[in-house]
């Protein structure tokens, strides 16, 4: 996992379903031992800096959808700014299901992630 943090703002990096679930369930387990609090503040501020291409360019109308999907699966080890930010992206943590991860499987469209 530590060696994926600085990938994480990159949108073809995105959390699929497996690797949300993976996330949800470490942090469910292991709490702060999954991830340290320097860790997890890495974590934020290399999402909060993307979603970019491979080229660098960024994905602006997608920022905040990324971001809620990129820190959703480790809310719980959120603090303090860490928090508040997330907060802010995320009011309502009981309207995101993980079975949003799942990619859309009609219509040509996949990846799709909902909250508000």
């Amino acid at each position: 996992m530590l060696q994926q943090i600085p990938f994480l703002n990159k949108i073809e990096y995105g959390h699929d379903y497996e690797f949300a679930l993976l996330l949800i369930s470490h942090v469910k387990q292991f709490g702060d031992a999954f991830l340290s609090p320097s860790e997890v503040e890495q974590f934020v501020n290399v999402v909060l800096k993307g979603p970019v291409h491979k080229d660098g360019t960024t994905v602006e109308d997608y920022k905040d959808v990324f971001c809620r999907k990129q820190l959703w699966p480790i809310a719980s080890l959120l603090r303090g700014e860490q928090l508040a930010t997330y907060r802010v992206l995320v009011p309502d943590d009981s309207k995101i299901k993980v079975e949003s991860f799942k990619p859309f499987g009609s219509g040509g469209v996949s990846g799709g992630f909902c909250c508000e």
